[in-house]
């Protein structure tokens, strides 16, 4: 049986709140495949290999911590030039118009039943409409949700080349 919901949980300002996030048809799902397709793979693409912690050098010996703090930092240094240039390439609305589009895939729990996350371009739920954290990582959710399918029943991530690891 298809899977159109998916329930996760996160606290917004020290209270736990249930959120349910619906699959998006045929149409809006296309437009997320594009989006991501255009902008955010081609990101990934580039931060692949960052976040893996170092633990041997080159040559497969073991790095002292020193030398693998120094290069989480050099690592975090080059995040942190990436986003930048990441960001450059979506405009105000196209980020908007992203965060909105997956923000109404989205219902809280509340006293009274489930609600909107989003109503249109505003806010529905008063406790997201300041959380950054919160509302993106509801937004990464609706992506991964609604395209895991598409990458094969995989996570984003697996669609990315791999590095090839042989000598």
């Amino acid at each position: 049986m298809r899977e159109i919901t998916k329930e996760v949980k996160h606290e917004v300002e020290g209270k736990e709140f249930i959120f349910q996030i619906t699959k998006m048809n045929a149409l809006k799902g296309t437009y997320l495949v594009k989006f991501v397709t255009e902008k955010l793979i081609p990101v990934f693409t580039q931060l692949q290999g960052i976040f893996q912690a170092p633990d041997k050098d080159t040559d497969g010996n073991e790095l002292s911590e020193e030398a693998q703090q120094k290069i989480v930092e050099q690592r975090t240094e080059e995040v942190l030039q990436m986003i930048p240039k990441a960001l450059e390439a979506l405009s105000e609305e196209e980020l908007t118009g992203l965060i909105e589009r997956c923000l109404q895939t989205v219902q809280v729990m509340m006293p009274a039943g489930w609600q909107p996350v989003m109503i249109g371009h505003n806010f529905g739920v008063e406790e997201l409409e300041y959380d950054i954290m919160t509302t993106l990582l509801l937004c990464y959710e609706v992506i991964e949700f609604n395209l895991g399918s598409f990458f094969g029943g995989k996570s984003l991530g697996s669609f990315l080349p791999r590095r090839n690891t042989s000598k």
